[in-house]
């Protein structure tokens, strides 16, 4: 669980930083069976399961979380959080930490959450340094290019830009960030 976790906020911060950088990105993030098929090289339905959720699903820079990684995150929550052993309580609180980074996006679609609540209480005492280093170059990289691909009139960029947009600027408030109009 601790990998898991640690997967999931390595992951906010990779797309915090390369939309901070103004490279946006997408991605799919799943559990599954593989197998090896060569030296440091697998194959398998996790894999799969993230390439289409990366390539067909995620649309615009976003992060996608697939079924097989949300429904092993709950059964494991459902499991551990009825026992009464120490060891399940600091399991069950781990998983939560877990479900904390992923997000029901305005499509339905289950996102990784690297503006949420669990990025804001991991960045307690320091929520001005992140607002200043990260939050505000996402916001205007997104806002610029909303601006551009508005301007060049390609619908399909014009509806991933806007959706980028709402996510964003969904997340202000937990930050205290306000919103700017354009």
């Amino acid at each position: 669980m601790i990998t898991i976790v640690s997967a999931l906020s390595a992951a906010a911060s990779v797309m915090g930083v390369s939309l901070a950088s103004g490279h946006p990105l997408r991605g799919g993030i799943d559990v599954g069976l593989a197998t090896e098929i060569g030296p440091q090289e697998i194959y398998g339905t996790a894999l799969e399961s993230a390439y289409r959720l990366e390539s067909e699903e995620a649309g615009y820079p976003r992060i996608l979380v697939g079924e097989g990684l949300w429904r092993f995150l709950n059964s494991a929550h459902a499991n551990f959080r009825t026992q009464a052993t120490p060891e399940s309580k600091t399991i069950t609180a781990i998983i939560e930490k877990a479900l904390k980074l992923i997000a029901i996006d305005s499509d339905g679609k289950k996102i990784l959450d690297y503006l949420g609540p669990f990025i804001v209480e991991n960045a307690a005492g320091s929520e001005g340094k992140f607002k200043e280093i990260q939050l505000k170059p996402i916001y205007e990289f997104a806002l610029a290019e909303q601006e551009r691909i508005n301007k060049g009139n390609d619908p399909k960029l014009i509806v991933r830009y806007e959706a980028l947009r709402h996510y964003i600027e969904s997340r202000l408030p937990l930050w205290n960030y306000p919103v700017m109009s354009t």
